[in-house]
């Protein structure tokens, strides 16, 4: 997987690699369900559990206690579970659940 952010002027390009790359990961290990801690990767295997009917669920970064992130914001939205390891990040999201340090 290529790292990536918004930033990038190759990002369109890597997140074209990531989906290929997330496709095969995904016919060899064919999951029940997808947990990611990721950022732009996560929008691939996001994509590929909405085509297989899969449940997604989306850890927050630990590294940002007191504000939402870009990609937390975005990917709120679309995941089956969302998880905060901080108490303090539980006012940013409506869906969120605090698991505490998950990792």
């Amino acid at each position: 997987m290529l790292q990536t952010d918004l930033k990038d002027k190759f990002m369109l390009f890597k997140m074209f690699v990531n989906f290929c790359v997330a496709i095969i990961i995904w016919a060899k290990e064919r999951p029940d369900f997808i947990v990611t801690t990721g950022t732009i990767i996560a929008y691939p295997f996001y994509l590929l559990s909405i085509c297989f009917n899969k449940k997604f669920i989306f850890i927050e970064t630990f590294g940002r206690a007191d504000m939402p992130t870009v990609a937390g914001k975005k990917m709120e939205k679309h995941s089956d579970l969302f998880i905060v390891q901080w108490e303090s990040q539980v006012k940013h999201y409506k869906k969120a659940i605090y698991g505490g340090v998950l990792y």
